[in-house]
């Protein structure tokens, strides 16, 4: 009987060629459309997924209020508001800072390389989950004018693809700072896709140190600046959301009452989003990474269901159409004897 049904499937895609052709190939059209667009939508989930307790993890954000009554989201915040969070209120265990104003040309063997970094503290191998080939985590960003490369710069620079120790003490010159950077760290390879894109991590006491020349922008005093500053903070086990977002509604009514803002706010306020929502997420200015936003993966969601809905629909409309011209047969297979099942199944072959 199988083999029956076979011999019948083969005759009639060979003798219906447009039909055959027309279903098969949009089914298959839909379905490689549909998986490709499952890949990608697991790929945007697979970011920041190597971080220990992400589930106490939270990024500030700024939402800066227009005169004009509207409002914009930024995913970076003032550096005071982490440090006055971590400071003066007992719901965040730690806080990393985290400043994107480290970058400038690098001198390595020959040429020269254009280095992107950010500028934090120790606390950064404590909040994320990324560790140290060669150097002590605990010590690797503490004195000024001092750096930990990613093993790619470190091959860049050095041409040093293993014994990473030997680079520790070495030292790269930036002349945007006038200055020589000592190495004291060389990363592993990340552990996973993560929305933190750096070449290298400054010493937060560099930044501190360049804030005391004349003339020199201040960042880690400045309540204005919400554009350079992404600050990360773990909360204690117990504590709420909406009592840290409580606290940093007091942190702008107190720290913020008397400042002169930019000519087109009117006010800040600021509000946590946890680690494991920033990617996929939501759309939002000064944001850091290449993945893509929810509202994307759930147009592709959309536009995937629509094309396999609509090629069943295809294939539905096709078959009922043809569906008189087996008629004849499904009448002699039941007077031969056939059950409705078979008569069913061949019919599903058949098509």
């Amino acid at each position: 009987m199988i083999s029956n049904y076979l011999k019948i499937a083969l005759r009639n895609l060979i003798r219906h060629k447009t039909f055959s052709f027309i279903n098969i190939f949009g089914l298959a059209l839909s379905m490689s459309i549909c998986l490709l667009f499952m890949f990608v939508i697991k790929d945007a989930h697979s970011y920041d997924n190597f971080h220990p307790k992400a589930e106490r993890t939270y990024r500030v954000l700024t939402e800066a209020l227009r005169k004009d009554g509207g409002s914009e989201f930024y995913a970076s915040s003032p550096f005071p508001v982490g440090r006055t969070l971590k400071e003066d209120y007992s719901q965040v265990e730690l806080w990393t800072p985290l400043i994107a104003q480290f970058s400038g040309e690098v001198g390595g063997n020959e040429d020269e390389l254009y280095l992107r970094g950010l500028f934090t503290d120790n606390t950064f191998f404590e909040m994320f989950g990324f560790t140290l080939a060669a150097g002590d985590p605990e010590a690797a960003l503490s004195e000024p004018y001092t750096i930990v490369l990613t093993k790619d710069w470190a091959k860049r620079l050095f041409d040093q693809d293993d014994n990473y120790g030997e680079l520790l003490g070495k030292t790269i010159e930036m002349p945007a700072y006038a200055s020589y950077f000592k190495i004291t760290g060389v990363l592993n390879a990340f552990p996973g896709k993560t929305h933190l894109e750096f070449d290298a991590l400054g010493s937060l006491t560099t930044q501190y140190a360049l804030e005391k020349a004349p003339d020199a922008s201040s960042v880690s005093t400045e309540w204005r600046n919400y554009y350079s500053t992404y600050n990360f903070v773990r909360q204690k086990p117990g504590a709420t959301v909406d009592e840290a977002e409580h606290a940093l509604t007091d942190i702008a009514q107190h720290k913020l009452a008397g400042l002169e803002l930019e000519s087109r706010d009117k006010g800040y306020r600021y509000t946590l989003q946890a680690l494991n929502d920033i990617t996929p997420g939501r759309v939002l200015s000064q944001s850091m990474g290449n993945g893509l936003p929810s509202i994307v993966l759930w147009f592709l969601t959309a536009l995937g269901l629509i094309i396999m809905l609509t090629a069943c629909f295809n294939y539905m409309n096709l078959t009922i159409a043809r569906s008189l011209v087996r008629t004849k047969e499904v009448g002699i297979r039941k007077v031969l004897g056939a059950k409705r099942s078979q008569v069913f199944g061949n019919s599903s072959v058949r098509r």
